[in-house]
């Protein structure tokens, strides 16, 4: 309780104004980012710690997904990883940018996902998860991330229903006379 009580303090008394430091004689003075405001990769200043954001798309799924350093905390739509998705596979999905990147439990996360249904919606964090990854390091994630194909959104979507057809592809039965 104590040390809650420290963080809240903590996160409170951040200095809201920029501050400058003498980087070096040939570069002369440099701003520090100060709080809220958004660095040129995406990454948002929140008091001591960072937090980046990324949105994630699957189908009709769209994910809103925040990271910030943590312990490895997953919470979706105001509830944690297991009692949102049920199945495995879609518990899978949602880590596997972490396992890709080697930083499982070093990152707490919050989605927001709606639309589509859970296998969409898993995939949509994934997405968003990865996406975050690469905006809070670049240089670090950004190639690992891309060679295991995280970075890029899946493009395929479900087929519209043909008029004169059952069903997209199906056809009706062909009747001679």
């Amino acid at each position: 309780m104590l040390l809650n009580l420290c963080k809240q303090l903590r996160r409170h008394t951040a200095v809201a104004t920029p501050r400058r430091t003498l980087a070096n004689a040939s570069s002369g003075w440099t701003v520090e980012p100060i709080v809220g405001e958004t660095l040129n990769n995406g990454v948002s200043i929140h008091g001591d710690w960072r937090k980046a954001y990324g949105t994630g798309r699957r189908k009709k799924a769209v994910a809103r997904v925040w990271l910030r350093p943590g312990e490895g905390d997953v919470s979706v739509n105001k509830q944690n990883l297991v009692s949102y998705f049920d199945r495995a596979s879609h518990r899978h999905n949602v880590i596997e940018p972490f396992v890709a990147a080697q930083c499982v439990g070093k990152w707490d996360v919050k989605a927001l996902v709606g639309g589509g249904g859970k296998t969409g919606q898993a995939q949509a964090v994934r997405h968003g998860i990865a996406l975050a990854l690469r905006n809070a390091h670049p240089a670090r994630y950004t190639k690992v991330l891309r060679s295991k194909g995280l970075t890029t959104r899946d493009p395929r979507m479900v087929e519209r229903k043909k008029p004169g057809q059952p069903k997209a592809r199906k056809k009706f039965q062909w009747v001679k006379r």
